[in-house]
């Protein structure tokens, strides 16, 4: 493939990925990708796969000031929905770098490692994209503004001759080459905090759940307690029963639930209730400080 030689000049993002490592697909883990990649996946070199990509780049670095961010760890969201302007390749880029998928992404190996359900398109925001860390909650938000760069002056005579079938080669050489000096100018620039903005970040720890606090039900448990009753309330004849419910945690795709006990209780029942607890009062599943 002979790209042009400024996509060398774009310095690369730098990955730790698990699943990589635990598969032998990178010894320490590390993975890089560059803006080749990113070209190579959507099949050209444009303003918003240059946006995409610097986007990318920045909200990373914003929530892993000085470290590898860990790819598969990452929830990414679009402001535009899927169907509309160029959201699908914005998140294509996204997901690349983060491993970020919709829902026909990976859908994990041991319960582990799942991908699938962490790029998603339609989400109300200031910018065009949010990355939120799955391990401590921080989220930054970028957005991108290719207007201040201007176009070539040429690009815009050059565009409709260069798109017409049986197009001369002079004349399509021409416009590859302004097309793609627009892209270097806004690649070069990627520093200027009028072309790519970054709010929010910082990698502070989730702070453990309270009492009442919705952010239990991000958890790996719930413990429900279940209790139920038949006809007679007669000492010998009520049965009280709990169980612990394992819902959708944050990280993982697929939600397990088990029962205790693991029998349920052979006889009508006239009375079931459920409560959900911030946190099991005791056994194998109490939270202690």
């Amino acid at each position: 493939m002979h790209a042009p030689a400024f996509f060398d000049a774009v310095p690369p993002i730098a990955m730790y990925d698990p699943l990589a490592e635990t598969l032998g697909a990178a010894s320490d883990g590390v993975i890089e990708y560059s803006y080749l990649d990113a070209v190579k996946l959507a099949g050209h070199s444009c303003p918003t796969v240059a946006g995409a990509y610097l986007m990318t780049r920045a909200a990373l670095a914003r929530l892993y000031p000085g470290g590898l961010p860990c790819r598969g760890e990452l929830l990414v969201e679009i402001r535009d929905p899927l169907e509309e302007g160029v959201a699908g390749v914005v998140g294509n880029v996204a997901g690349l770098v983060t491993g970020a998928a919709n829902e026909g992404g990976f859908k994990g190996l041991g319960n582990r490692y799942s991908r699938q359900g962490l790029l998603r398109f339609g989400v109300p925001m200031t910018g065009r994209m949010r990355i939120t860390r799955l391990d401590t909650n921080a989220s930054a938000e970028a957005d991108y503004h290719p207007e201040t760069v201007p176009r070539p002056a040429a690009l815009k005579d050059l565009m409709q001759p260069a798109l017409l079938p049986g197009a001369e080669a002079s004349i399509r050489k021409a416009f590859a080459g302004e097309w793609q000096a627009w892209v270097r100018a806004i690649l070069e620039r990627a520093g200027d905090p009028a072309l790519v903005t970054v709010v929010g970040g910082g990698g502070g720890a989730r702070p453990p759940p309270g009492p009442g606090d919705a952010q239990a039900f991000g958890q790996r448990i719930i413990w429900v307690q279940r209790k139920s009753a038949i006809l007679r309330p007669l000492a010998a004849s009520v049965t009280t029963a709990s169980h612990t419910w394992v819902v959708l945690p944050r990280c993982w795709a697929v939600a397990v639930q088990a029962t205790l006990p693991s029998r349920t209780v052979p006889r009508k029942l006239l009375l079931s209730s459920m409560v959900v607890k911030e946190a099991a009062p005791a056994g194998r599943c109490a939270i202690v400080a």
